[in-house]
Protein backbone atom coordinates (compact mmCIF):
# COMPACT_ATOMS: atom_id res chain seq x y z
CA UNK A 1 0.00 0.00 0.00
CA UNK A 2 1.50 2.77 -1.20
CA UNK A 3 1.52 6.23 -3.20
CA UNK A 4 3.91 8.65 -5.65
CA UNK A 5 4.06 12.16 -5.02
CA UNK A 6 5.44 14.84 -6.46
CA UNK A 7 7.51 17.87 -4.24
CA UNK A 8 9.15 20.67 -5.50
CA UNK A 9 13.00 20.95 -4.70
CA UNK A 10 12.63 24.81 -3.42
CA UNK A 11 10.23 23.26 -0.46
CA UNK A 12 12.63 20.48 0.36
CA UNK A 13 16.53 20.20 0.57
CA UNK A 14 18.01 17.01 -0.54
CA UNK A 15 19.54 16.74 2.95
CA UNK A 16 16.29 17.06 4.67
CA UNK A 17 14.81 14.10 2.00
CA UNK A 18 17.47 11.91 3.16
CA UNK A 19 16.91 12.44 6.79
CA UNK A 20 13.11 11.55 6.03
CA UNK A 21 13.88 8.35 3.85
CA UNK A 22 16.32 7.11 6.86
CA UNK A 23 14.39 7.59 9.29
CA UNK A 24 10.23 6.59 8.48
CA UNK A 25 7.66 6.47 11.13
CA UNK A 26 4.61 4.38 11.46
CA UNK A 27 2.67 7.60 9.93
CA UNK A 28 5.17 8.36 7.02
CA UNK A 29 7.50 6.15 5.31
CA UNK A 30 9.32 6.86 1.94
CA UNK A 31 10.10 3.83 0.26
CA UNK A 32 11.95 5.22 -3.05
CA UNK A 33 12.54 8.93 -4.18
CA UNK A 34 14.15 9.95 -7.44
CA UNK A 35 15.11 13.67 -8.36
CA UNK A 36 16.67 13.85 -11.76
CA UNK A 37 13.77 14.65 -13.62
CA UNK A 38 13.37 18.16 -13.56
CA UNK A 39 13.16 20.79 -10.76
CA UNK A 40 10.91 18.22 -8.21
CA UNK A 41 11.26 14.84 -5.77
CA UNK A 42 9.32 11.98 -6.79
CA UNK A 43 8.68 9.52 -4.05
CA UNK A 44 6.83 6.29 -3.32
CA UNK A 45 5.42 6.35 0.01
CA UNK A 46 4.16 3.76 1.98
CA UNK A 47 1.07 3.66 4.36
CA UNK A 48 -1.38 5.55 2.08
CA UNK A 49 -3.77 4.41 -0.72
CA UNK A 50 -4.48 5.40 -4.18
CA UNK A 51 -6.09 8.61 -3.95
CA UNK A 52 -4.88 9.73 -1.06
CA UNK A 53 -1.59 11.72 -2.82
CA UNK A 54 -3.27 14.66 -0.52
CA UNK A 55 -3.07 13.28 2.58
CA UNK A 56 0.42 11.85 1.69
CA UNK A 57 1.87 15.29 0.96
CA UNK A 58 0.40 16.74 3.87
CA UNK A 59 2.13 13.93 6.20
CA UNK A 60 5.48 14.96 4.37
CA UNK A 61 5.22 18.48 5.47
CA UNK A 62 4.39 17.64 8.46
CA UNK A 63 7.50 15.61 9.18
CA UNK A 64 9.74 18.37 7.14
CA UNK A 65 8.40 20.85 10.15
CA UNK A 66 9.05 18.58 12.99
CA UNK A 67 12.21 18.13 11.19
CA UNK A 68 13.01 21.76 10.84
CA UNK A 69 12.23 22.40 14.97
CA UNK A 70 14.38 19.78 15.96
CA UNK A 71 17.56 21.43 14.01
CA UNK A 72 16.35 24.67 15.26
CA UNK A 73 15.65 23.96 19.12
CA UNK A 74 18.99 24.54 21.12
CA UNK A 75 19.85 24.08 25.10
CA UNK A 76 22.51 25.36 26.97
CA UNK A 77 24.94 22.53 26.08
CA UNK A 78 25.78 23.53 22.51
CA UNK A 79 27.07 26.41 23.72
CA UNK A 80 31.46 27.03 24.21
CA UNK A 81 32.83 26.32 27.95
CA UNK A 82 35.35 28.95 28.93
CA UNK A 83 37.29 29.15 32.14
CA UNK A 84 37.80 33.00 33.25
CA UNK A 85 39.92 33.63 36.15
CA UNK A 86 39.43 30.14 37.86
CA UNK A 87 35.36 30.17 36.94
CA UNK A 88 33.99 28.51 34.35
CA UNK A 89 31.84 30.17 31.60
CA UNK A 90 28.96 29.47 29.24
CA UNK A 91 29.34 31.82 26.05
CA UNK A 92 27.04 33.13 23.54
CA UNK A 93 28.23 35.63 20.41
CA UNK A 94 26.34 39.00 19.77
CA UNK A 95 26.50 40.78 16.72
CA UNK A 96 25.28 44.54 16.22
CA UNK A 97 25.86 47.68 15.17
CA UNK A 98 26.54 49.84 18.05
CA UNK A 99 26.66 53.91 18.71
CA UNK A 100 27.18 55.96 22.35
CA UNK A 101 28.43 59.17 21.59
CA UNK A 102 26.05 62.73 22.32
CA UNK A 103 22.76 60.47 23.57
CA UNK A 104 21.76 59.17 26.78
CA UNK A 105 20.95 55.81 25.97
CA UNK A 106 23.38 53.85 23.37
CA UNK A 107 21.92 53.26 19.82
CA UNK A 108 21.50 49.69 18.70
CA UNK A 109 20.38 48.01 15.91
CA UNK A 110 20.54 44.34 13.81
CA UNK A 111 20.85 42.57 16.86
CA UNK A 112 21.70 38.79 16.03
CA UNK A 113 23.06 35.94 18.61
CA UNK A 114 25.06 33.21 17.45
CA UNK A 115 26.87 30.32 18.94
CA UNK A 116 29.42 30.70 16.75
CA UNK A 117 32.07 33.38 17.12
CA UNK A 118 33.33 33.25 13.89
CA UNK A 119 29.77 33.30 12.18
CA UNK A 120 28.68 35.98 14.78
CA UNK A 121 32.07 38.28 12.95
CA UNK A 122 31.23 37.43 8.99
CA UNK A 123 27.32 38.52 10.05
CA UNK A 124 29.16 41.71 11.51
CA UNK A 125 31.39 42.57 8.70
CA UNK A 126 29.62 41.26 5.84
CA UNK A 127 25.68 41.60 6.67
CA UNK A 128 25.11 44.62 8.85
CA UNK A 129 24.71 48.12 6.52
CA UNK A 130 26.38 49.96 8.72
CA UNK A 131 24.71 53.64 9.50
CA UNK A 132 26.87 56.42 9.66
CA UNK A 133 28.54 56.92 12.94
CA UNK A 134 27.86 53.46 13.91
CA UNK A 135 30.44 50.67 14.98
CA UNK A 136 29.75 47.11 13.91
CA UNK A 137 30.62 44.77 17.46
CA UNK A 138 30.77 40.96 18.41
CA UNK A 139 29.96 40.64 22.07
CA UNK A 140 31.23 37.40 24.19
CA UNK A 141 28.86 37.08 26.88
CA UNK A 142 29.11 34.87 29.76
CA UNK A 143 26.80 32.98 32.08
CA UNK A 144 28.47 31.02 35.25
CA UNK A 145 28.09 27.43 34.96
CA UNK A 146 27.97 27.40 38.95
CA UNK A 147 24.70 28.87 38.74
CA UNK A 148 22.73 26.39 36.67
CA UNK A 149 20.80 23.72 38.05
CA UNK A 150 20.89 19.92 36.81
CA UNK A 151 17.20 20.85 35.49
CA UNK A 152 18.80 24.09 33.24
CA UNK A 153 20.36 21.87 31.33
CA UNK A 154 17.39 19.92 30.10
CA UNK A 155 16.01 22.85 28.93
CA UNK A 156 15.21 23.14 25.21
CA UNK A 157 14.95 26.76 23.24
CA UNK A 158 13.86 27.21 20.18
CA UNK A 159 16.25 29.83 19.64
CA UNK A 160 19.19 31.28 20.71
CA UNK A 161 17.56 34.74 21.58
CA UNK A 162 15.01 32.54 23.82
CA UNK A 163 17.55 30.78 25.98
CA UNK A 164 19.61 34.53 26.15
CA UNK A 165 15.94 36.39 27.04
CA UNK A 166 15.92 33.36 30.27
CA UNK A 167 19.54 33.52 31.15
CA UNK A 168 20.77 36.67 30.30
CA UNK A 169 24.20 35.81 29.87
CA UNK A 170 25.86 39.32 31.51
CA UNK A 171 28.04 37.72 34.28
CA UNK A 172 30.53 38.99 32.32
CA UNK A 173 30.76 40.84 28.78
CA UNK A 174 33.78 41.39 26.81
CA UNK A 175 33.37 43.47 22.91
CA UNK A 176 35.40 43.32 20.07
CA UNK A 177 35.13 46.18 17.32
CA UNK A 178 34.86 45.01 13.70
CA UNK A 179 33.87 47.90 11.77
CA UNK A 180 33.79 51.79 12.31
CA UNK A 181 31.63 53.92 9.79
CA UNK A 182 33.04 57.43 9.53
CA UNK A 183 31.10 58.38 6.45
CA UNK A 184 32.51 60.29 3.88
CA UNK A 185 35.22 63.16 4.14
CA UNK A 186 33.32 66.92 4.55
CA UNK A 187 36.20 69.32 4.71
CA UNK A 188 35.55 72.07 2.50
CA UNK A 189 32.04 71.38 2.58
CA UNK A 190 29.48 74.62 3.03
CA UNK A 191 28.13 73.49 7.00
CA UNK A 192 25.26 75.31 8.40
CA UNK A 193 24.24 75.27 12.70
CA UNK A 194 20.83 75.71 13.71
CA UNK A 195 18.41 74.05 16.03
CA UNK A 196 15.19 73.32 16.50
CA UNK A 197 12.94 76.11 17.77
CA UNK A 198 9.58 75.33 19.85
CA UNK A 199 9.39 71.43 19.31
CA UNK A 200 11.29 69.35 17.11
CA UNK A 201 10.00 69.70 13.33
CA UNK A 202 8.27 72.80 13.72
CA UNK A 203 10.65 75.85 12.89
CA UNK A 204 14.67 75.79 13.00
CA UNK A 205 17.02 78.59 13.98
CA UNK A 206 20.24 79.04 11.25
CA UNK A 207 23.20 79.92 14.31
CA UNK A 208 25.84 79.93 11.62
CA UNK A 209 27.39 78.54 8.64
CA UNK A 210 31.00 77.58 7.53
CA UNK A 211 33.16 75.47 5.94
CA UNK A 212 34.05 72.43 7.04
CA UNK A 213 37.33 71.76 8.66
CA UNK A 214 37.94 75.33 9.44
CA UNK A 215 37.42 78.25 11.88
CA UNK A 216 34.55 77.30 14.07
CA UNK A 217 33.86 73.85 11.94
CA UNK A 218 37.16 72.65 12.59
CA UNK A 219 36.69 69.51 14.21
CA UNK A 220 33.75 68.77 11.40
CA UNK A 221 36.00 66.41 8.89
CA UNK A 222 33.53 63.49 8.50
CA UNK A 223 29.81 62.56 8.15
CA UNK A 224 30.16 61.20 11.96
CA UNK A 225 31.04 64.81 13.55
CA UNK A 226 27.29 66.02 12.13
CA UNK A 227 25.58 63.64 14.35
CA UNK A 228 25.25 65.60 17.52
CA UNK A 229 22.16 63.51 19.44
CA UNK A 230 20.42 66.75 19.22
CA UNK A 231 17.81 65.63 16.46
CA UNK A 232 15.15 65.63 19.03
CA UNK A 233 15.75 68.17 20.83
CA UNK A 234 14.80 72.04 21.16
CA UNK A 235 17.44 74.65 21.53
CA UNK A 236 20.64 72.43 21.31
CA UNK A 237 22.63 72.98 18.04
CA UNK A 238 22.47 70.43 15.01
CA UNK A 239 24.86 70.17 11.85
CA UNK A 240 23.86 70.10 8.22
CA UNK A 241 25.20 69.98 5.16
CA UNK A 242 24.77 73.01 2.39
CA UNK A 243 26.99 72.36 -0.31
CA UNK A 244 29.46 69.19 -0.50
CA UNK A 245 33.05 70.02 -2.02
CA UNK A 246 31.50 68.59 -5.50
CA UNK A 247 28.42 70.95 -5.06
CA UNK A 248 30.87 73.77 -4.48
CA UNK A 249 33.18 73.38 -7.46
CA UNK A 250 30.19 73.39 -9.46
CA UNK A 251 28.76 76.71 -7.77
CA UNK A 252 32.27 78.22 -8.11
CA UNK A 253 32.23 77.81 -11.63
CA UNK A 254 28.86 78.85 -12.21
CA UNK A 255 29.62 82.32 -9.78
CA UNK A 256 32.62 82.49 -11.88
CA UNK A 257 30.18 83.41 -14.82
CA UNK A 258 27.82 85.30 -13.17
CA UNK A 259 28.91 87.56 -9.77
CA UNK A 260 30.35 90.44 -10.44
CA UNK A 261 33.47 90.75 -8.51
CA UNK A 262 32.12 92.70 -5.35
CA UNK A 263 29.52 90.04 -5.11
CA UNK A 264 32.30 87.30 -4.70
CA UNK A 265 34.21 88.92 -2.33
CA UNK A 266 30.66 89.24 -0.23
CA UNK A 267 29.98 85.44 -1.08
CA UNK A 268 33.16 84.38 0.41
CA UNK A 269 33.25 86.46 3.69
CA UNK A 270 29.34 85.17 4.06
CA UNK A 271 30.00 81.47 3.49
CA UNK A 272 32.66 81.54 6.57
CA UNK A 273 30.30 82.86 9.33
CA UNK A 274 30.61 86.67 9.17
CA UNK A 275 27.83 88.56 9.57
CA UNK A 276 26.74 91.58 7.50
CA UNK A 277 27.95 94.60 9.99
CA UNK A 278 31.09 92.39 9.85
CA UNK A 279 31.44 92.37 5.94
CA UNK A 280 30.37 95.60 5.52
CA UNK A 281 33.61 97.07 7.91
CA UNK A 282 35.68 94.52 6.26
CA UNK A 283 34.91 95.85 2.72
CA UNK A 284 34.45 99.46 3.44
CA UNK A 285 30.91 99.45 2.72
CA UNK A 286 27.22 100.62 4.21
CA UNK A 287 25.14 97.70 5.63
CA UNK A 288 22.37 98.79 2.73
CA UNK A 289 25.27 97.93 0.24
CA UNK A 290 25.85 94.77 1.75
CA UNK A 291 22.23 93.57 2.01
CA UNK A 292 21.78 94.40 -1.65
CA UNK A 293 24.41 92.46 -2.36
CA UNK A 294 23.44 89.09 -0.70
CA UNK A 295 19.92 90.05 -1.82
CA UNK A 296 21.56 89.50 -5.80
CA UNK A 297 23.58 86.38 -4.67
CA UNK A 298 20.62 84.18 -2.95
CA UNK A 299 18.58 85.35 -6.63
CA UNK A 300 21.27 84.20 -8.53
CA UNK A 301 21.65 81.16 -6.49
CA UNK A 302 18.29 79.80 -6.24
CA UNK A 303 18.13 80.33 -9.98
CA UNK A 304 20.98 77.73 -10.02
CA UNK A 305 19.69 75.44 -7.83
CA UNK A 306 16.64 75.53 -9.78
CA UNK A 307 18.17 74.78 -12.89
CA UNK A 308 20.32 72.10 -10.87
CA UNK A 309 17.35 70.47 -9.99
CA UNK A 310 15.21 69.92 -13.37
Amino acid sequence: MAVWIKVNKEDISLEELNQLFNNPTNKFDIHYFNGSKGDYYEMEVRGFEDGQQKQAKKELFNQLKNLRRQDEIVNLSVLDQIEYKGEEYLVVYKAQQYRWEDTADPEIDDVKYFIDENQAKVYAEEEILLNVGFQSQVESRFLKISSLSKEDWKREFDSIEEMVNEYDFDDYVETQTIDYNEGKDITGAVVVEWNWEKYPGYCRNLTDIGIAGEGIFYSLKKEKDLITGNEESTWHKNYSLLLTKEEIKEFKNFSDKNFSKFEKEVLKYLIRGYSYREIAKILSKNLKSIDNTIQRIRKKSEDWINKEEI
